[in-house]
């Protein structure tokens, strides 16, 4: 189960993503994120669970070159 103690302890660079809409609650996507330490997070407006990968990926590539540049 997921716990501050577990999530506390992942020290790679993170990125938290979910849509307005996602099956996980707002609050736990936010508890997430604050329990990593230096995790970023991305709440995609209007989105669910999975449209992050609609359009052919083109958001989910967007997402994570954004992700991947700000750790290099």
């Amino acid at each position: 189960q997921m716990n501050e103690q577990l999530l506390s302890k992942i020290t790679c660079p993170s990125y938290i993503v979910a849509g307005e809409n996602d099956i996980m609650w707002l609050s736990d996507t936010v508890f997430i994120h604050e329990s990593i330490k230096g995790s970023k997070i991305a709440i995609i407006k209007d989105g669910d669970h999975s449209s992050y990968i609609s359009n052919d990926g083109k958001q989910a590539y967007a997402l994570a070159k954004e992700f991947f540049d700000s750790i290099v």
